[in-house]
């Protein structure tokens, strides 16, 4: 986890290269997400399921900030997953040209991409 860490922001892709100009009380990339994240497990045994906008799953109750500190940008969504026993999650978010994908526990590699979002053009002729 701290390797993946490291090397997310040593290859400037903790951010992914998006700063979201948002208050301070708004992680600033995926790799502070990660580690309250990491810091949400140690106190609960689990990870949380945050979706877009920061919004909590019905089965949780209050608030993103409250469980780990801060908000997630609002582009950004935490998806949760276990397997054989393992607990893992997936951070994705968007920026105008990327969509990106960080996983991190047993899944992690299958779980990380960076894709080029598709480009929609529109014909003039009918």
């Amino acid at each position: 986890m701290k390797i993946l860490l490291a090397i997310l922001a040593l290859l400037g892709l903790g951010s992914a290269g998006v700063m979201y100009g948002a208050p301070a009380k708004t992680f600033a990339d995926a790799t502070e997400v990660a580690q309250a994240q990491e810091n949400y497990k140690l106190q609960t045994g689990r990870y949380l399921q945050v979706l877009k906008g920061n919004v909590l799953p019905h089965y949780e109750t209050g608030t993103v900030s409250g469980k780990l500190g801060k908000n997630l940008p609002d582009t950004m969504l935490v998806n949760v997953y276990e397997i054989d026993g393992q607990l893992g999650f997936e951070i994705q978010y968007e920026d105008a040209v990327y969509s990106y994908s960080y996983g991190f526990g047993p899944q992690s590699s299958e779980r990380t991409s960076q894709t080029i979002k598709p480009i929609i053009v529109a014909s003039s002729t009918p």
